[in-house]
């Protein structure tokens, strides 16, 4: 099967303590949320340095670039709120603040990895919860405006070639 899989895709959602989620905060708030994040230093993948692009500044040709590159999502591309995208140099790796939380750190590599990938979001994730203050419950886990990503606030998926499966006759596993 793993001949088939594009890539592989590791996403955590987390929120700091003392700001409501992204839709219920004001522009203001929003922006304190910006100016803190991009005061950490990410490590990791960044460990080259973060490359910050504030969304709402650029062209809608280059916002929806970094969406084709996967670097940011579709509602990040509409959003009319403060907002930025930090991008790893080799553009495996970004953390995009005020999304529908307050931070997605989001990892992307080619082929089955991953273990890799979660690796890597990881020490992003490790980096950034060393300096901010993350909403956590000790029952629930990572609170997120979405219920569905309450507890990790992980997500993990691989993108397969389907007629790839078929023709290799592994579709049915």
């Amino acid at each position: 099967l793993g001949d088939c899989v594009l890539s592989s895709r590791v996403r955590l959602a987390r929120n700091l303590v003392g700001f409501a989620f992204v839709n219920r905060s004001s522009p203001e708030q929003l922006a304190d949320i910006v100016h803190r994040v991009q005061s950490v230093r990410l490590g990791g993948p960044f460990e080259g340095g973060a490359r910050w692009v504030n969304v709402q500044g650029t062209s809608p040709a280059d916002r929806l670039l970094l969406f084709e590159r996967n670097l940011i999502s579709r509602p990040f591309v509409e959003a009319t709120h403060p907002r930025c995208a930090a991008i790893s140099a080799d553009e495996s790796t970004s953390v995009m603040v005020n999304e529908e939380d307050h931070l997605r750190i989001q990892g992307i590599r080619s082929g089955l990895q991953l273990r890799n990938v979660f690796k890597m979001v990881d020490k992003v994730d490790t980096a950034l919860g060393e300096k901010l203050d993350f909403a956590f419950h000790h029952q629930y886990g990572f609170l997120t405006a979405c219920p569905t990503n309450v507890g990790t606030g992980m997500r993990a998926s691989a993108m397969m070639h389907l007629p790839g499966l078929v023709l290799g006759e592994q579709i049915n596993q």
